[in-house]
């Protein structure tokens, strides 16, 4: 839930796009002609996969090891900035914290907070006594879980009402 992009997340936005590329270039040359539905389906399979592939990997990570989960404490010992083209980027942070008197760090690129978190604020996380590199920021992970999936419906909704209108 914490990292950047994945490469399927990112493959699946390039299938969209060329899907929709390749529908327009052929629709205005036609020279072959490709269903509309064709297009749709690969829209919803596409967006559906984007935004709720992670909310619903965490709710089985949740459900499948919910008695593996501890509670402790982390510091946020770093806060570094991740730079995009143009001067633009977005923060993201290192978190410590021991387990089993071991030592472990994780970046985290994907959260949610209702105060900024701020160098060596602690935060409460869960994390997996099986795998300690698993972790949960509860409030973080159940709040960007619900935003994503409310996105998701509404950037599902554009194209089942295309199809739905075009179909009538």
């Amino acid at each position: 839930m914490y990292k950047n992009y994945t490469k399927t997340e990112i493959a699946f936005l390039g299938t969209l796009i060329t899907a929709a590329l390749i529908y327009r270039i052929a629709n205005d040359t036609k020279i072959v002609r490709i269903p509309s539905e064709v297009i749709l389906l690969i829209w919803i399979f596409c967006i559906g996969y984007i935004f709720f592939n992670r909310s619903i990997k965490l709710l089985i990570n949740a459900v499948k090891n919910r008695n593996n989960f501890c509670v402790i404490t982390a510091e946020i010992t770093e806060i570094k900035h991740f730079y995009l083209s143009r001067g633009g980027g977005y923060d993201y942070y290192i978190i410590s914290y021991e387990y089993m008197n071991k030592s472990y760090s994780q970046e985290i690129h994907n959260s949610f907070s209702i105060k900024k978190w701020k160098k060596d604020d602690r935060i409460k996380i869960k994390v997996n006594k099986n795998a300690p590199d698993n972790i949960i920021i509860v409030f973080s992970d159940v709040s960007t879980a619900v935003l994503m999936s409310i996105i998701g419906l509404i950037f599902e909704a554009v194209p089942i009402a295309v199809y739905l209108h075009t179909h009538k």
